[in-house]
């Protein structure tokens, strides 16, 4: 039943890595039907043919099935590698309990070794493997220049300066002095707190002496204890830096093979006299020597030095120098200088990475992927829970702090209370897709209101233009009105002058004809007569003018207000 068992999750797994799409399936059923159509064709050509060839209608056919292979074949490597990418990014992107796992190891495996029972463990326990240094090479920049350093001034003395070259009454440099080199490795040590120690190896017969005999190891070495600085020469060690790992390592990628060296070129000048009140140009203008930059050297996996003076986990930075050889015609190697910096001082990232990077913390951040992403948090070397969790698009910290994201020691403790069975909080960004809904609601409402605004306003405008036209409109019946009276009274006013210059005239004529007829007093009354009459008219007509434009006026009043409503 095992077994059994076992095959079918095999199965299972050949099944989900090498399944394909629905569309890839049917793509390939759809070129099937097109092959039996074909088939069928080139078939029924041949029957009909005068000189039927089966020979001829087999590759073909063999040749359309060979196509139709080709083509399924590239679409389910395309449809694969679409997959292969898609997983790969979704794994990279997880948390993963293994890589937790192994952190967890790694940790107590450095926590168990220390200077009081380093003597006690075996070799391999004291050294981690490599990925634990990751980011090493970037963080401790600094110090690696330092032994970068001095190896450049190293191989620019041993390539230019010969001890018995002399310029006039001036003697050329000399060999190298041992307490030179030991005060170089002591300047190193004292010139950076996170250089625990620093050294200078030459390889074998490499180093003069001042009589110029050649000695056989010369490894001076510095370190700091206690706020003190210590030097001694290594070549008095019982085990041989020559047979270290990164000595071997390094003598063996440029023992024979500079092409990654960096060639310097010097325009230096000496003095031309004792009192150096004049220089002139140095034999060699300019001084020309090949050196290794930073990238030339390496780091050491994390390992635990041993030896009663450091005694602490540390990475060791390794940078070549070279010299010329007897003949003075090639260059040859010489030697390493080398920095130790305690890796305590290293910080690691536990953010998601490709599983391209060599990093033995990765993969381990506690962040909640769905609202926040993951990035390191400077200040806390080698210890876990040195991230933040930064709030993505769409989501906020839920705190008014100043910060916007989540410090990883907060979710690892969580964590931590979780395992034990204790009181834990889920530590995430909160969606902001309410206070978002509410916005948007807002949003609608302003607008809304708005239109509303903007369409009362335009109504309002129509109405005091409408408002405005009938008033122009009313102005002008009144001024016509006001024109059609003045006209009426004017002629109602000639006419009462014509009528009295008549009634006048008539009088006159009436005085005349009554003295002459001895009428005067019968025609006078009969004027008077009309006269009152006329001038009755004439009030009972103004009257009624007056009347009507007074009736006008209140219906044009009222019309306006009827409007205005």
């Amino acid at each position: 039943m095992g077994t059994s068992s076992s095959a079918s999750g095999v199965d299972d797994d050949y099944v989900a890595q090498n399944s394909v799409d629905y569309t890839v399936e049917r793509q390939y059923e759809e070129d099937l039907k097109q092959h039996e159509k074909y088939k069928d064709f080139v078939l029924e050509a041949n029957r009909a043919s005068q000189m039927p060839n089966m020979s001829r209608v087999t590759d073909v056919l063999r040749d359309d099935v060979m196509q139709m292979r080709e083509r399924h074949e590239q679409r389910y490597h395309a449809n694969l590698r679409r997959r292969g990418l898609k997983s790969r990014r979704k794994r990279a992107s997880v948390f993963d309990d293994l890589s937790f796992d192994r952190m967890m190891r790694l940790m107590r495996w450095k926590s168990s070794v220390s200077k009081l029972n380093c003597h006690t463990q075996p070799n391999h326990r004291l050294t981690l493997p490599g990925d634990v240094g990751y980011g090493a090479s970037r963080q401790f920049d600094n110090e690696g220049r330092t032994a970068v350093r001095l190896s450049n001034f190293l191989s620019m003395y041993l390539q230019n300066v010969m001890p018995d070259e002399n310029f006039g009454n001036m003697r050329g440099g000399g060999p190298l002095h041992k307490d030179m080199m030991f005060g170089e490795v002591i300047a190193n040590v004292m010139g950076n707190y996170r250089i625990y120690s620093a050294g200078v190896y030459f390889d074998r017969w490499k180093f003069e002496n001042d009589d110029g005999s050649p000695r056989e190891l010369f490894g001076p070495w510095a370190f700091r204890r206690r706020g003190a600085y210590f030097a001694e020469d290594t070549a008095g060690y019982s085990s041989q830096y020559v047979n270290t790992e990164w000595f071997r390592r390094a003598k063996s990628r440029h023992g024979a093979n500079f092409s990654g060296t960096k060639k310097y070129k010097l325009r230096t000048y000496v003095r031309s006299n004792p009192q150096g009140t004049s220089s002139i140009k140095h034999e060699f203008f300019p001084i020309k020597y090949f050196a290794a930059p930073y990238e030339m050297g390496f780091w050491t996996k994390p390992h635990f030095r041993c030896d009663g003076k450091v005694d602490t986990w540390v990475m060791t930075y390794v940078s070549p120098f070279f010299g010329m050889d007897s003949l003075r015609t090639k260059l040859e190697f010489r030697g390493v200088t080398t920095v130790d910096v305690p890796l305590s001082f290293l910080e690691i990232n536990q953010c998601p990475m490709p599983f391209t990077v060599a990093n033995a913390f990765k993969n381990t951040a506690r962040c909640d992927y769905y609202s926040t992403n993951c990035g390191p948090l400077a200040g806390f070397p080698f210890a876990r829970g040195s991230y933040r969790c930064t709030c993505r698009l769409g989501f906020e910290y839920w705190h008014a702090d100043g910060k916007g994201w989540v410090e990883g020691s907060l979710l690892e403790l969580e964590y931590e209370k979780k395992k034990a069975g204790i009181f834990s909080r889920s530590v995430c960004c909160t969606s902001s897709s309410k206070q978002l809904s509410i916005s948007i609601i807002l949003v609608v409402v302003v607008v809304v209101v708005v239109v509303v605004v903007v369409v009362a306003a335009a109504v309002v405008v129509v109405a005091v233009v409408v408002v405005i036209v009938v008033v122009v409109v009313v102005v002008v019946v009144v001024v016509v009105v006001e024109v059609v009276v003045v006209v009426v009274v004017v002629v109602i006013v000639v006419l009462i002058v014509v009528i009295v210059v008549v009634v006048v005239v008539v009088v006159v004529v009436m005085v005349i004809v009554v003295v002459v007829l001895k009428e005067v007093v019968l025609i006078v009354v009969l004027v008077l007569k009309e006269v009152v009459l006329i001038v009755v008219v004439v009030i009972v007509v103004v009257v009624v003018v007056v009347v009507a434009k007074v009736v006008v006026v209140v219906i044009v009043i009222v019309l306006v207000v009827v409007v205005a409503v």
